[in-house]
């Protein structure tokens, strides 16, 4: 009995060194993307797809569904911004969910740009509690922030996982004051399964949790 439980403690332990790992990549392709937006004063939706096809991170981080970017906006700026995108090519774009709020918030880039993501462009992270601390966090304190586990607004009924986002707050040079966030998201199930191999066959059931990002 003692026995199998050092085993079970070793291999909880390695989960959780190759959680943080884990982690520690996304937070490095967060870092690159803010890096790109203080490089240059504008960063295009065609430059943003182009940066996350050149990380090739369905090959590399496989767990990420998407690399985004997201506009935090006061009420004043919200009819304006709302109609810049629409003439960017997307005329039913909208903020959501509607509702009055004192600070708004929108999802406007995410790559892949395609099937499921589709659903979370202009979502409004800020409505929603778990999302809204992770930001908050990653916002005041300058670091990177996870979120607990939420739906994705990319899910539907069927086959409905779990996920986490991570956030990097993203400042304008000089002023440093803050703009927006870019985000990774990434099923927490398919991460879990792919970081137990071969090695711990008898965990029942675990949570991951990580200190660095709380």
């Amino acid at each position: 009995m003692a026995a199998a439980r050092r085993e079970f403690d070793f291999a909880c332990h390695e989960i959780g060194f190759r959680v943080e790992d884990r982690l520690q990549d996304h937070e490095q392709i967060l870092r690159s993307g803010v890096a790109l937006f203080a490089a240059t004063e504008k960063v295009t939706r065609a430059e943003w797809r182009a940066f996350v096809q050149h990380l090739q991170v369905e090959n590399q981080l496989p767990a990420i569904q998407g690399i985004g970017y997201t506009v935090f906006l006061p009420p004043e700026r919200l009819a304006q911004h709302i109609q810049e995108i629409r003439q960017e090519g997307f005329p039913d774009y909208r903020v959501w969910p509607e509702g009055e709020r004192a600070v708004y918030s929108s999802i406007i880039y995410l790559e892949p740009f395609t099937n499921r993501n589709l659903r979370a462009f202009g979502y409004d992270m800020l409505s929603e509690t778990v999302r809204r601390t992770a930001l908050e966090r990653a916002r005041d304190k300058n670091t990177a922030a996870l979120t607990g586990k939420v739906k994705l607004v990319q899910e539907t009924s069927a086959d409905v996982q779990a996920g986490t986002l991570m956030f990097l707050p993203v400042y304008r040079q000089q002023s440093r004051c803050f703009v927006a966030h870019a985000d990774a998201r990434s099923y927490s199930d398919e991460v879990s399964r792919s970081l137990v191999r071969g090695d711990a066959p008898s965990l029942p059931e675990y949570r991951l949790v990580s200190r660095r990002y709380k």
